[in-house]
């Protein structure tokens, strides 16, 4: 694993979407509480074909709750952009690939369970939105990244995708007795194995009831 000594702070590149992110910020847990609604409680224009849609939901729930696990390994128990805990800038495993791996496992994992609820257009419109929304996000974190690691940031960024993976012409050489221990993630990582869990339990519920 890379590690990025913070420099002096440079000067972020302007947005116009930074001002937004900033707000987004604040409540993006909450983001996918309109569509989680929607995608539970809506009931037409599904697609009924259950050996189709389960292991297709199924396979995106346990490919984006995969990533973000690999994610934390790398990153820590500090978030890369908490200005007071971020002592260097992680570019290696899946950060090698995407600069927001967090945020594609999240919406990946959310897009199988609409999918599990036989909404797959409205995955595609949730996916569309959602990362609409933390596009603003991660442009308002990539100012605080900026400020923190100046041109080390800038290199970083020139280098890696913001959202679609791609593999690195040379991957940063690993560490793995760096890595955060499994045992400290699954207790971090409680509220999102459990969001999995409601997720799985509200798709299965929907399914029961769909035939009653």
């Amino acid at each position: 694993m890379t590690t990025i000594t913070a420099q002096a702070p440079g000067t972020a590149p302007p947005s116009a979407l930074v001002p937004l992110g900033r707000r987004l910020f604040r409540i993006r847990g909450w983001l996918y509480l309109p569509f989680a609604l929607f995608a539970t409680f809506w009931t037409r224009w599904e697609w009924e074909r259950d050996a189709i849609i389960w292991p297709i939901g199924v396979a995106l729930l346990a490919a984006g709750a995969a990533l973000r696990f690999s994610a934390i390994r790398r990153m820590g128990g500090a978030a890369r952009t908490h200005k007071d805990k971020a002592k260097r800038l992680v570019d290696s495993g899946p950060y090698a690939w995407v600069r927001n791996p967090l945020y594609v496992a999240n919406i990946t994992a959310f897009a199988g369970f609409v999918v599990l609820c036989e909404l797959p257009w409205f995955a595609v419109v949730s996916v569309l939105l959602l990362g609409a929304a933390f596009h603003a996000v991660a442009r308002y974190e990539e100012t605080i990244l900026r400020a923190g690691f100046g041109e080390a940031f800038d290199d970083y960024r020139a280098r890696v995708p913001m959202w679609i993976p791609r593999p690195p012409r040379e991957a940063p050489v690993e560490d793995p007795s760096t890595f955060y221990p499994v045992e400290k993630i699954l207790r971090r990582e409680r509220g999102a194995l459990a969001n999995i869990a409601l997720f799985l339990c509200l798709a299965v519920a929907k399914e029961f009831l769909a035939h009653q």
